[in-house]
């Protein structure tokens, strides 16, 4: 494998990632820049509270294509290669979070890694979907319901690795653990108001 194939479809990962799909949204559905309203995150939530229910289900999912895309495609191109399938969609998430055609301004990335461990780990995401339902149903808070999926993307691999002795990689075994600390940090605004009392919660 020669260094130039590996380069263009980081690239390619990152810019696709890059693509504000939630900032086009709100401009085709409601005529605004997203990120001046609401919260001001680019993100499927900050759609629905601007735009309302059908624009954030795209926005939502299309974000969530920027992950399964990249992993997809690297796995298509380059089979048996878990590094390069992992690093495309850390790549498309990076792209989400600071777009280089949004002036770096981006959402928080839970979409994009949703859909980049859809393809990855599809059963442990399922579990990780019905945590954020049963958490979001409670608290109508979506930050808490997204950390807390989060944080159990790890529990799940953790435990299927020394507990279930699961044939695991330490490289994926890593990405999740790694994937939850940057939720957490991408979330550490709401980490403070979810302490204060402050979180907002997502009204119907």
């Amino acid at each position: 494998m020669t260094i130039l194939p590996i380069v263009l479809i980081l690239v390619g990962s990152y810019l696709f990632g890059s693509i504000p799909f939630s900032v086009i949204i709100g401009y085709l559905f409601a005529g605004v820049d997203v990120r001046k309203h609401g919260s001001g995150n680019a993100g499927a939530t900050n759609v629905y509270r601007v735009a309302g229910l059908a624009a954030a289900i795209i926005a939502g999912l299309l974000d969530a294509l920027k992950g399964v895309i990249p992993v997809l495609t690297a796995k298509m191109l380059f089979p048996n290669t878990e590094w390069l399938s992992i690093a495309c969609g850390l790549a498309a998430v990076a792209g989400h979070i600071f777009p280089i055609f949004a002036r770096f301004k981006g959402g928080k990335g839970v979409n994009t890694l949703l859909g980049m461990f859809i393809v990855l780990l599809p059963i442990e995401m399922l579990i990780c979907l019905g945590v954020f339902g049963i958490v979001f149903a409670a608290t109508r808070i979506v930050s808490l319901g997204s950390m807390t999926a989060g944080v159990t993307l790890s529990v799940i691999a953790l435990i299927e690795k020394y507990i279930m002795a699961k044939n695991m990689s330490v490289l994926l075994l890593s990405a999740c653990i790694g994937v939850t600390l940057l939720v957490l940090f991408t979330h550490r605004a709401n980490i403070r108001r979810l302490v204060r009392g402050e979180e907002k919660k997502l009204s119907r």
